[in-house]
């Protein structure tokens, strides 16, 4: 039945990128659970144990627990197929369309906690030491977590002090490393000179097992998974006492610093704009719209400066 769904217009319509995302689910989430029982089959009690077990399978793994967006993303690659079901008259009805809103994943969208310059200080000092280079690093480029865990030595200047990010880690972090979305993520940014020296000093490091050419932030000699990431966040933001104030503290959340800070020191949205890899100015606006519309006492007199240099003289 999958693969009757793939080569119907149902599918073959899609967009490139959505065939893509409904074949990762498919693939990754979908068939392991269904792929041989038949659609008449599938129960809407079917379907909500299945969702129950999408929730650790990730932890199978090695990783932390799959995420409420992906599990909602790959409910929803299995409502479209079974949507077809319907339609061509394999199923009465889809079992997806009874689920009760309480067994639906419901993503965190609460809006996603910024950190000031202080707080971030507090939160490295108590990282964990394994990864407080990777989560510095972060603070101070404001790279994505697919593109911090993506990065490999080659990336990585060290004489210029800048990297370069020209990969990310797969969505379904299996550890390839793929394009980048668009190409304004493509971004050359600087490195602060005391990253530099302990980047320098991982590297040397390295150098000692001959291992040069791989991820540059390692896990028991494998790249850094996401759930581990977010798991030494976690317990760096506890360690450090900081308070969510209701709010998704996330490693997302030094990304949301590192656009502030810039902000913060003046720099203009198109510069803000490229330094974050955002695909338009305009999601700069969107996401740090109240940044740069607060007031500084000092721009009203910035601006009668600028408009006086061109007032005609008298005389």
């Amino acid at each position: 039945m999958l693969e009757e769904y793939k080569r119907s217009e149902h599918f073959t319509d899609l967009r490139g990128s959505t065939q893509a995302t409904y074949s990762r689910a498919l693939d990754n989430y979908v068939r392991p659970t269904f792929d041989h029982v038949k659609v008449s089959e599938i129960t809407t009690r079917a379907v909500a144990d299945w969702l129950k077990s999408l929730r650790t399978i990730d932890r199978q793994r090695g990783r932390g627990n799959l995420s409420a967006w992906t599990r909602r993303g790959a409910l929803t690659t299995l409502r479209v197929v079974l949507r077809f079901a319907a339609d061509e008259g394999y199923v009465q009805a889809n079992p997806v369309d009874s689920l009760s809103r309480r067994q639906v994943p419901e993503p965190d969208e609460r809006e996603v906690r910024v950190l000031d310059g202080k707080e971030i200080g507090r939160l490295l000092e108590h990282a964990p030491e394994r990864s407080r280079l990777m989560l510095t690093v972060k603070a101070f480029t404001g790279l994505r977590s697919s593109e911090l865990r993506g990065l490999i030595w080659n990336d990585v200047d060290l004489e210029s002090g800048k990297l370069t990010v020209q990969r990310q880690i797969d969505s379904e972090d299996r550890g390839e490393r793929v394009a980048l979305k668009t190409p304004a993520a493509r971004r050359t940014l600087p490195l602060r000179p005391q990253d530099v020296d302990a980047l320098r000093d991982l590297y040397a490091a390295r150098a000692e097992w001959g291992d040069t050419e791989g991820f540059v932030f390692q896990r028991d000699g494998r790249r850094v998974a996401h759930g581990q990431l977010a798991d030494d966040f976690a317990t760096a933001v506890k360690a450090a006492g900081i308070d969510d104030h209701s709010k998704r503290l996330t490693p997302h959340s030094l990304r949301h610093g590192y656009g502030s800070m810039l902000i913060a020191a003046g720099r203009d949205v198109v510069r803000v704009s490229r330094r974050m890899g955002h695909s338009s100015v305009a999601i700069t606006l969107r996401v740090y719209s109240h940044e740069f519309e607060s007031h500084r006492p000092e721009d009203d007199e910035r601006d009668l400066e600028a408009l006086e240099s061109f007032a005609p003289t008298n005389g």
